[in-house]
């Protein structure tokens, strides 16, 4: 079946399709997850390395405190008498633990997209299949309802 030939179904199918694809693509683009969403929970620090765990949660009341800022714009305080590199370590490794986070949210969301598309126009073809298979019955070329029986 080429496109010349396709008949008028089947190609008010694909236009119906193609809108519902971009209003689920502008649904997607409406609510794609953005790296400040993500705030600083238990799960998130719970995927940190052993060694950004504790440089992380090493806060001594006689030394003074130093704020931190990740990716997300969310901040938080570690020990003053961190070295540098234990202050990017803990900083990469939020980053990290983030980007990961991030990455399965979109992935979800993608996934959701698909769901959301591919779903209806299934359901949409299968009752364009259906109605004509109905349509079809009532108007066989044998039909023989009106034919003279002499």
């Amino acid at each position: 079946m080429t496109i010349r030939r396709l008949d008028g179904w089947w190609r008010l199918f694909i236009v119906l399709v193609a809108v519902h694809a971009c209003l689920v693509g502008i649904y997607a683009w409406t609510v794609w997850p953005d790296v400040s969403q993500i705030k600083i929970s238990l799960a998130l620090i719970n995927e940190l390395s052993p060694k950004a765990l504790e440089a992380s949660q090493r806060i001594n009341i006689a030394v003074p405190t130093r704020h931190v800022t990740v990716a997300n714009g969310d901040g938080f305080e570690v020990a003053g008498d961190l070295t540098p590199e234990q202050v990017n370590l803990v900083i990469a490794e939020f980053n990290r633990a983030l980007n990961a986070e991030l990455s399965e949210r979109r992935l979800k969301l993608a996934q959701k997209c698909l769901l959301l598309w591919l779903i209806p126009s299934a359901f949409v073809c299968a009752l364009g299949f259906a109605l004509a298979w109905v349509r079809r019955g009532f108007s066989s070329k044998n039909d023989d309802r009106g034919a003279n029986p002499n």
